[in-house]
């Protein structure tokens, strides 16, 4: 994870880093000087943050790797897939990964863990299924 920000970090001088297809794809192309500058900066403040959670968290070893099939399935950074409450799927389907979380006991007999979001706090109840 700590490389995935390093790499993001270097990407952050678009015209450098990205070809003009790469532009054109993430629509990097069409946003204004000022308009790019301001997602350099977005991309680098919220990566260094990103990273200096990562750095003084040495309890905090599980991310949130992949989001599946619409917040139905959750990927974590050691591998395992575990499937999420359809009741929770409005919370799972607008995760953006990557991100620092926790695997705690839920409480539910269905879905017996709970994935929290340690940036946000939002909750879903998971099961592992690989």
């Amino acid at each position: 994870m700590f490389t995935f920000c390093l790499t993001i970090l270097a990407v952050t001088n678009f015209g450098q880093q990205m070809s003009l297809e790469e532009q054109e794809q993430t629509g990097v192309s069409t946003l204004s000087p000022i308009q790019r500058n301001a997602l350099e900066n977005w991309i680098e403040k919220h990566c260094r943050l990103y990273c200096t959670e990562q750095k003084e968290s040495a309890t905090q070893t599980l991310s949130l790797f992949t989001n599946l099939e619409g917040g139905r399935r959750l990927e974590l950074s050691d591998g395992h897939i575990y499937e999420v409450s359809p009741e929770d799927l409005l919370i799972s389907a607008s995760w953006i990964t990557p991100f620092f979380m926790k695997l705690e006991p839920s409480g539910d007999p269905n879905y017996p863990l709970q994935i929290v979001n340690t940036q946000t706090g939002r909750i879903v109840r998971v099961k592992k299924i690989s």
